[in-house]
């Protein structure tokens, strides 16, 4: 046989086609698109801010005379030395009586939102029952009749609705406010001494003037109430040694 025969008859395609060739898709790659959501406040306008003024309260019966705890809350001026939250107390104007009772004063607070916040009240004191701090819109729950024997006039600074007033609550920290401290002796005394009980009553209606601020404090204002009583209750026992020697001594 030929050589060229042979190779014709040996020849074979080098490629061959298969009847199906499947292959398979590479895997798809997920890409995981992270989405950027602008910062954005909250809608302010579903909530639903206050507009009548919130009440806190605390009570204690204290082992301590109602004169020294009277004279104690009547105390303004000395209030920046053991109040919590108070960084300075000013008496701006007292009432022509004699004695003298404050009736205009400034304090300066700094309390959960408030870095450091003045404002100006306009004071009441009826001796030893009574002390009252009324800021903005506010009026005194004590009647004028009772108000007039201790010096306070309307219409005056510190007696309400007259134009020095205002400055006690235009602008303010406060759309209104009232804090009023009660001190009623109670029967009986209690201790080897005989130490006279008092019951002790602080009562603060408030309505900040910015709403928000109204919502920001309302979580930590039940505090404040009951660390202001404890205060004036330290007051009275370190007072309380000093004050018994010099009221022994009046006597």
């Amino acid at each position: 046989m030929s050589l060229p025969r042979l190779m014709r008859r040996q020849a074979r395609p080098l490629l061959t086609h298969p009847k199906s060739l499947h292959v398979p898709n590479p895997p798809l790659t997920q890409h995981h698109h992270h989405q950027t959501r602008p910062f954005s406040l909250p809608d302010l306008s579903s909530l639903t801010l206050p507009t009548t003024p919130r009440t806190l309260r605390a009570a204690r019966t204290l082992p301590y005379p109602p004169a020294l705890l009277y004279a104690i809350i009547s105390d303004i001026p000395s209030y920046a030395t053991f109040l919590p939250f108070c960084t300075s107390s000013v008496v701006h104007a007292w009432t022509p009586t004699s004695p003298r009772h404050p009736s205009l004063a400034t304090l300066t607070v700094g309390w959960g939102p408030f870095a450091a916040e003045s404002y100006t009240s306009r004071v009441y004191c009826v001796p030893g029952r009574t002390v009252e701090a009324v800021s903005g819109q506010a009026g005194p729950s004590t009647s004028w009749e009772v108000l007039r024997g201790y010096g306070y006039e309307e219409g005056r600074v510190g007696g309400g609705g007259g134009a020095g007033d205002r400055r006690a609550g235009d602008g303010d920290l406060f759309k209104s406010l009232v804090t009023k401290w009660t001190v009623t002796p109670v029967e009986g005394r209690v201790g080897s001494g005989g130490e006279q009980r008092t019951d002790v009553d602080l009562r603060i209606d408030y309505l900040l003037a910015n709403p928000i601020h109204q919502v920001a404090v309302g979580g930590v204002a039940d505090q404040v109430a009951d660390k202001m009583i404890r205060a004036f209750e330290s007051r009275a026992e370190k007072l309380y040694s000093t004050w018994r020697r010099r009221d022994g001594e009046a006597r």
